[in-house]
């Protein structure tokens, strides 16, 4: 009897633990995910962008947006690995559409490959939600 009075209490101090570790994982997820958005969707044209649109200044232009074809895919995937590793497969599908914006323009700073590599991590995510029995858009299946 003693014993499994013992295991009940060290049951609910387990699930309680991981329900805590589940909430703080939530939200660094939250704050990692917001952080990363803020870089992606930067006001007024985007991260590394020139507001003013000097002519004589080519040399700074194409800097900047070999910058911005360095940085933003690579935080595009660390983006997408965070919010895959949290199961939350129906954000990571909606990148798809950020990408693919005509507002923010990013899929020109992709290289082929790297779309291609992209392309191919949202379609996991779309597996995942079928597997989940929801829709490739996040319904659920009749």
């Amino acid at each position: 009897m003693q014993e499994r009075v013992t295991f009940e209490q060290t049951l609910k101090k387990y699930n309680r633990d991981i329900d805590r570790w589940r909430r703080s994982i939530q939200e660094q997820t939250d704050i990692t995910t917001q952080k990363i958005y803020d870089v992606l969707l930067f006001v007024n044209g985007g991260w590394m962008t020139d507001d003013v649109q000097d002519e004589g200044d080519d040399n700074r232009r194409q800097q900047m947006f070999l910058l911005r074809q360095l940085c933003l895919p690579g935080m595009m995937f660390l983006l997408h690995e965070v919010l895959h590793s949290c199961r939350r497969y129906q954000e990571c599908v909606q990148l798809a559409d950020l990408v693919a914006s005509e507002k923010y323009q990013l899929y020109k700073v992709f290289r082929q490959d790297e779309l291609q590599k992209f392309l191919q991590l949202v379609r996991d995510s779309s597996v995942k939600m079928l597997d989940g029995s929801v829709d490739s858009f996040g319904y659920d299946l009749v």
